[in-house]
């Protein structure tokens, strides 16, 4: 269920890269159940910025990237990214995945993986946050409490850096699990 979502403006659109840019405020994106095969089960952003949005106890299923927020590039800012869970055999982050973007000064607590990777032992997963794309910055976060729970592969239950130049900046992690893994 989507609650106090609304189209935002400004809308800019950049005519030398063609990218029409939209700008989240003061969101709910909450309940949200996604069956297979996405990149998120709640939100992806590509190009854009959320801010003071909470992403709160959304599900997925099986070959979704993330549970929560996938930022694929744009930012998030005083977010709160909490709750969001599901059982899959490709996932890549239980509360936030990004890419060439920014997370800042927001909560990322209480997320779980569930995931079972067949045969491919050098697959990453994380609970919290999974920086998969180069030159990402998370600054001023707090990750806590998020939970991987992985049969095998490379994992993480807070934080996974798998990009080159990714920074990470006055950030919090703390009391995360994962039984297969490191925090």
């Amino acid at each position: 269920m989507l609650k106090d979502f609304y189209p935002l403006t400004p809308w800019r659109h950049d005519s030398v890269d063609s990218v029409w840019t939209a700008f989240a405020y003061d969101s709910k994106i909450v309940n949200n159940d996604l069956g297979t095969n996405s990149r998120a089960a709640a939100v992806h952003v590509n190009g854009g910025t959320l801010e003071r949005c909470t992403i709160a106890d959304n599900k997925s299923g099986d070959a979704t990237t993330v549970n929560g927020l996938y930022l694929a590039s744009g930012r998030a800012v005083d977010c709160i990214v909490s709750g969001n869970s599901g059982y899959n055999t490709n996932i890549s982050g239980g509360g936030v995945y990004m890419g060439v973007a920014s997370l800042i000064g927001c909560v990322v607590s209480n997320n779980c993986n569930t995931s079972r990777y067949m045969n491919t032992p050098t697959t990453v997963s994380s609970a919290g946050v999974h920086m998969g794309g180069a030159n990402g910055v998370v600054s001023n976060c707090t990750i806590v409490g998020n939970v991987n729970y992985s049969s095998c592969g490379i994992n993480a239950s807070g934080l996974a850096v798998v990009a080159a130049n990714c920074k990470v900046y006055d950030t919090v992690i703390a009391n995360n699990f994962s039984s297969n893994g490191a925090e």
